[in-house]
C-alpha cells in the first residue's frame, strides 16, 4: 500500500520566493522502492508511480500471497484450519476410547468382577480383567484396535490404562449413579431406611445403609438402594443416628421425608443415650 506524504514544498517555496531548479526540473518518477518505504509527494507524477508500482516484483510478490491466502481462506487450508481439525481428531479418538473405557468399567462393576491383577501392562497373562477386557474388545472394535496398536508401537505413553485411571473411572461411573439414585429418592418424596451393623476384617464396627423408596419414572416400582458402609465408633442409639443424619445430610436428603425405619440386627448396646 502507497503511502502518501503531504507536500510542504509550496511553505518553502513562498519563504524564499521562488523555486529551487535543484529540486524540479525532473519529469521521472521516483522509484517503487522509494514509494511503498518512504511514499511519494510527486503528485504530478501519480500515475505513472503507480503503473511502475503495479508492475514492481514487489507487488507482484504481495499480491500473489494475497491471493493464495484468500484461497486457503475459502478452501479451509490454513494453517490454523489444518491445526484445529488435527486437534479436533484427536479430541474424538480421545473421547471414543474413553466411552469404551467407562463401558468396561460398567460392564466389570454389574458383575462385582476384580479389575486388576499382579500385572499392569497389557498381554501379560496376570493383568486382571480391565486390561483383558481392552485386549479383547482390540481384537474386533477398530477405535481399540487403534488404541493398543499406538501402545505397543510407543506411538503414545498416555494410555489411559493404569490402575489410577481405573480408579477414576470407578469413582467417576460411582458419582454419577449416586447423584442419580439421590434424584430419584428426593422425587419420590418419602422413604425408608434399613441400617445394619457388622465388623469388618480388622474388627472395625461398619454400618451399611440401605433406602427405599418408589420410583415414579415410568411404572412406578419399588427400589432399594444401597448407599455404602460407614465406619462407627460406637453402637449405641445416639452415635448410630448421628452417623445416619450426618449422612443424609452429606446426600442433601432431608430425613423429613422418611416414613420408615429397620434396624436389621442392628447391634445396639446401652440402650438410648
Amino acid at each position: 500500500m502507497l503511502k502518501f506524504l503531504t507536500s510542504s514544498t509550496e511553505s518553502s517555496q513562498s519563504a524564499s520566493g521562488g523555486t529551487d531548479p535543484d529540486k524540479t526540473g525532473t519529469d521521472e518518477p521516483p522509484s517503487t522502492s522509494s514509494s511503498t518505504g518512504e511514499g511519494v509527494n510527486d503528485w504530478s507524477n501519480i500515475n505513472a508511480i503507480l503503473k511502475q508500482h503495479e508492475g514492481s516484483h514487489e507487488h507482484t510478490s504481495n499480491m500473489l500471497k494475497w491471493r493464495e491466502l484468500d484461497l486457503r481462506l475459502s478452501r479451509g487450508k490454513t494453517l490454523h484450519h489444518i491445526e484445529m481439525t488435527a486437534l479436533e481428531a484427536e479430541r474424538k479418538r480421545w473421547l471414543d476410547v474413553l466411552t469404551r473405557l467407562i463401558s468396561i468399567t460398567q460392564s466389570l462393576a454389574k458383575r462385582n468382577l476384580a479389575f486388576r491383577g499382579s500385572s499392569d501392562k497389557l498381554f501379560q497373562p496376570d493383568n486382571g480383567n480391565f486390561l483383558k477386557e481392552v485386549e479383547l474388545l482390540a481384537k474386533f472394535d477398530p477405535v481399540l484396535e487403534n488404541h493398543v496398536s499406538r501402545i505397543k508401537d510407543g506411538e503414545t505413553h498416555a494410555h489411559d490404562l493404569s490402575k489410577d485411571i481405573q480408579n477414576e473411572l470407578i469413582q467417576l461411573v460411582s458419582d454419577r449413579i449416586l447423584t442419580t439414585i439421590v434424584t430419584q429418592v428426593r422425587d419420590s418424596k418419602c422413604f425408608s431406611i434399613i441400617l445394619d451393623c457388622t465388623p469388618d476384617i480388622s474388627h472395625q464396627e461398619q454400618m451399611s445403609i440401605i433406602l427405599r423408596s418408589v420410583a415414579l419414572k415410568g411404572q412406578p416400582a419399588i427400589k432399594k438402594h444401597f448407599f455404602g458402609f460407614v465406619n462407627v465408633e460406637a453402637t449405641t442409639g445416639l452415635s448410630l443416628s448421628t452417623v445416619i443424619l450426618d449422612k443424609l445430610t452429606d446426600l442433601k436428603i432431608p430425613f423429613d421425608s422418611c416414613r420408615g425405619q429397620a434396624y436389621d440386627m442392628a447391634n445396639m448396646k446401652g440402650g438410648i443415650s
